[in-house]
């Protein structure tokens, strides 16, 4: 293997991915709370100014999750989440969330790849380092809502954040199943069955997606009799009392009466499926996933050459990815007969990138192992020029996209035009002159003007004016104001 070679590609795909990020750190300046950044998290701040300590503040967030498992949801650690949001303690803090999430994301996605690329397909690691970035960028650059995904905390760490510890909890299990050093095993362990209690209790889509990819997994363990199933048992049944703590909360009855529309079972099921086409066929057209996989086949091609794998049923894997991914709708039809808000939307698209890249490396892989002799076909001078072929293809692909593609729509790309025409500055500037507002104790009763400008992947929500609503109040007691109201022209 040219090393070198590989080395310069990676550090190549790294510095776009990075280039590419640089304009949504900048973006993150300004970015600024809204809706349930208020509702969750007053009982903390309460506590934080009358306090200051972050110990109490921590408390005060644990005690509006216990009272949220009563009152309204039982997904404790979402919920918690959600109970501390960072404009508790300051609204810098409150900036610089996004850049953190994204770089957790970042590295949850590198650490999963690197340990499927090692210890799966007992692969170069050096791959990993080429697929992840191409992963990363697909996945935010193309995000079906960007302020929902990164720059608005509730949303983005009750779903987004779930998504990347699923991520380490499954790169965890395998590296407890392939490591041959005990310690690191033990560690790994311990490491999982805290996660399968945190996932547990995250949003419904995640949990229960980890829980059946588990379930599964139980299956095949005890089908082929593989050594360590009993533990695999034993994180199952951890991430399911979790799981069922969450969905057995008394919160969830008053909620579900609040929200009073569900499908059947069977329709839930039936929807999940239709969704799957219906959401995967446009994301697919969209987001250059193709022009990236046809590149990367000369990679693809190595590791499947490195891999004892026989990728000998293909139909059987795209049905169970399927299955696997349709999974991910059955909560929110169930429970709210739709596919969900684009927060749930976008860890569904995160779970598609990397689906799509798991078929077609399989159904690669089959194409391969159905030769005699792989290697010497793939060596073969003769079959070069086949393999070549891929570049043609990727101009091809690549010529549609740009056709297709509604380029300023693409996330780094809104981050510069809205920094570049002020849009995002003017947002900000307008919410601090409403900060001096809220921060007046002198005012008790509040006024504000819409926003001029709303920026996308920056603007939420905002309040209303009817002073009774949910956000109005929520932010009326965050900021010990009698009232808020938004004047309308």
């Amino acid at each position: 293997m040219n090393t070198k070679k590989y080395t310069i590609i990676a550090i190549i795909c790294w510095v776009l991915l990075i280039s590419s990020l640089i304009p949504m750190f900048r973006y993150a300046k300004y970015t600024n709370p809204s809706a349930d950044d208020y509702t969750y998290s007053n009982s903390a701040k309460l506590e934080y100014d009358k306090s200051e300590s972050i110990i109490l503040t921590i408390n005060a967030g644990i005690n509006r999750t216990i009272k949220a498992y009563s009152s309204w949801q039982g997904t404790y650690f979402g919920t918690f989440l959600m109970s501390i949001s960072p404009n508790v303690f300051s609204i810098n803090l409150y900036k610089f969330v996004p850049i953190l999430l994204m770089l957790i994301f970042i590295l949850s996605i590198l650490l999963f790849i690197f340990v499927f690329i090692k210890y799966i397909f007992n692969s170069k690691t050096i791959y990993a380092f080429i697929i992840s970035p191409i992963i990363i960028f697909i996945s935010i650059s193309f995000i079906p809502s960007l302020v929902e995904g990164f720059y608005w905390y509730n949303g983005a760490w009750y779903y987004t954040f779930s998504y990347c510890l699923s991520l380490v909890f499954f790169s965890s299990l395998i590296i407890f199943l392939k490591h041959k050093n005990k310690k690191v095993r033990v560690i790994n362990s311990i490491f999982a069955v805290l996660l399968a209690l945190m996932i547990g209790g995250s949003n419904f889509t995640t949990s229960f997606f980890v829980f059946i990819i588990l379930l599964s997994l139980n299956i095949i363990m005890f089908l082929y009799k593989l050594n360590k199933k009993y533990y695999i048992l034993g994180i199952t049944v951890i991430n399911l009392i979790g799981l069922l703590t969450n969905y057995l909360a008394p919160g969830n009855l008053v909620r579900g009466e609040v929200i009073n529309s569900k499908l059947s079972i069977l329709d839930s099921i039936f929807y999940s499926f239709k969704g799957t086409f219906i959401f995967n066929f446009d994301w697919l057209a969209n987001n250059f996933i193709f022009l990236f996989l046809i590149l990367l086949i000369p990679i693809f091609k190595n590791i499947i050459t490195d891999s004892n794998f026989k990728f000998n049923k293909p139909i059987l894997f795209i049905a169970s990815i399927i299955c696997l991914f349709s999974v991910q709708f059955t909560p929110p039809l169930y429970s709210m007969s739709n596919y969900g808000v684009y927060r749930l939307i976008n860890i569904v698209y995160y779970a598609s990138v990397i689906f799509t890249f798991a078929i077609f490396i399989y159904m690669y892989g089959y194409i391969l192992k159905r030769k005699n002799n792989s290697k010497s076909i793939i060596l073969n001078k003769k079959n070069k020029s086949k393999f070549k072929t891929h570049h043609l293809v990727s101009i091809i692909i690549l010529s549609l996209y740009i056709i297709n593609v509604n380029f300023n729509m693409i996330s780094f790309v809104v981050a510069i035009n809205n920094i570049n025409n002020g849009s995002a500055q003017k947002y900000d500037q307008e919410y601090k002159e409403r900060l001096l507002i809220l921060e007046n104790d002198l005012i008790k009763d509040v006024e504000f003007s819409e926003f001029t400008v709303k920026p996308y992947g920056l603007y939420f929500d905002d309040v209303v004016e009817d002073e009774t609503n949910w956000k109005n109040k929520a932010m009326s007691r965050f900021y010990y104001k009698d009232s808020i109201v938004l004047k309308t022209e």
